[in-house]
């Protein structure tokens, strides 16, 4: 698999790339009828804190879908975990047929949505992201990923998307460690680390 991948198999990395996206949001959608996101937990130890530290202006419309999912949160919840589902099948039938692409644009519509409003563009502009929290963000990758498997057929052909996401992978982990390294972004305390996981696991730390 690897090396097929390595070696340029055009054809092979975007059935590779398919089934990843494809599984992705198959995995998102089961992961959203957990019971503790069907409760106003998610708003208190996740979309709450995520808005606090963002930077005033970015925070009106933030706080707008908070209102909006809190308001709605088992039905909005319950909506979610179906699209992706959904998504996730569609993009399974091929990027090359209708259904298949339909699937690629919705989870390019839908990525944008939840890296937004729910992501918060990665923690990015707040100086305290971190890959193990929202850094870049699951929705980014889905978003990119079915932004690849759209584009044209002679690019898989001459290597030029095995190149590229070669290229990505590399930016994202370097772009990673600098945030990480920041000291404004009081990752070298043990505290700070802490409330990373308690942010991700939506219990908190002590």
């Amino acid at each position: 698999m690897a090396q097929s991948l390595l070696t340029g198999d055009a054809a092979y990395l975007r059935r590779v790339l398919t089934r990843v996206l494809g599984a992705l949001w198959v995995i998102d959608g089961i992961l959203q009828s957990q019971p503790q996101l069907f409760t106003q937990a998610v708003m208190t130890n996740v979309l709450v804190p995520l808005v606090e530290r963002q930077p005033h202006w970015f925070q009106h419309a933030l706080l707008w879908g908070d209102r909006f999912w809190s308001a709605h949160v088992r039905t909005g919840n319950a909506f979610l975990g179906i699209a992706e589902i959904v998504i996730g099948i569609l993009i399974f039938t091929g990027a090359k047929n209708r259904a298949g692409r339909v699937g690629l644009w919705a989870s390019i519509g839908l990525a944008a949505v939840l890296w937004y409003f729910l992501e918060g563009l990665g923690d990015v502009i707040t100086g305290y992201s971190s890959m193990i929290y929202l850094f870049p963000g699951p929705a980014f990758i889905d978003g990119v990923l079915a932004g690849v498997l759209l584009l044209p057929e002679r690019l898989y052909q001459d290597g030029s998307i095995r190149r590229g996401l070669m290229l990505g992978v590399g930016i994202v982990w370097v772009m990673a460690a600098i945030l990480q390294a920041l000291p404004a972004a009081s990752f070298w305390s043990g505290g700070r680390l802490g409330g990373l996981f308690g942010d991700v696991t939506m219990v908190g730390i002590e």
